[in-house]
C-alpha cells in the first residue's frame, strides 16, 4: 500500500481473499457465491480497492469491489460496480485522487461488449 506494507489478494477456496501486512487475511466475497479476483489497487493514505466478478462461465456476472479506507484499516462490505442482468467483467481497480475507480467491460446479452468506469 502506500505506507510500504505489502497487501496480496487471491483466489481461494473460501473466495476472494485480502491479506496485508501483519494484519488477519480477510475474505472479501459473499460466502457461497463464485468470485474469481480481477484487480487490487492501493491508493493515498494506505487505502485498498479489490474487485472481482463471476468468471467467464456466468452469462449475468457482476462485478464487485471492496475498499479498506485506509491504513491498517479492514475492508467494508462488497459493493456492485456494475449494473444487474449484464454480463460484466474484467474489472481494473485504480484510484482517481483519494476516490476508488473501476473499470470494466460489459455488455446486454450477446451484444457487443463496451468499457465503463466507475468512481466512487
Amino acid at each position: 500500500d502506500s505506507a510500504g506494507v505489502v497487501a496480496v489478494a487471491w483466489r481461494g477456496a473460501a473466495g476472494v481473499r485480502v491479506k496485508r501486512g501483519p494484519a488477519p487475511t480477510q475474505t472479501v466475497s459473499a460466502p457461497g457465491t463464485t468470485a474469481l479476483l480481477s484487480d487490487l489497487a492501493a491508493g493515498p493514505g494506505g487505502r485498498l480497492v479489490v474487485v472481482w466478478d463471476g468468471g467467464v462461465d456466468d452469462p449475468t456476472s457482476v462485478v464487485r469491489a471492496a475498499v479498506a479506507d485506509g491504513a491498517g484499516q479492514p475492508f467494508g462490505a462488497p459493493e456492485d460496480v456494475s449494473a444487474a442482468g449484464r454480463d460484466s467483467r474484467f474489472g481494473a481497480a485504480a484510484f482517481a485522487g483519494e476516490r476508488p475507480l473501476v473499470v470494466l467491460s460489459s455488455r446486454e446479452g450477446r451484444g457487443q461488449p463496451v468499457a465503463q468506469a466507475y468512481v466512487r
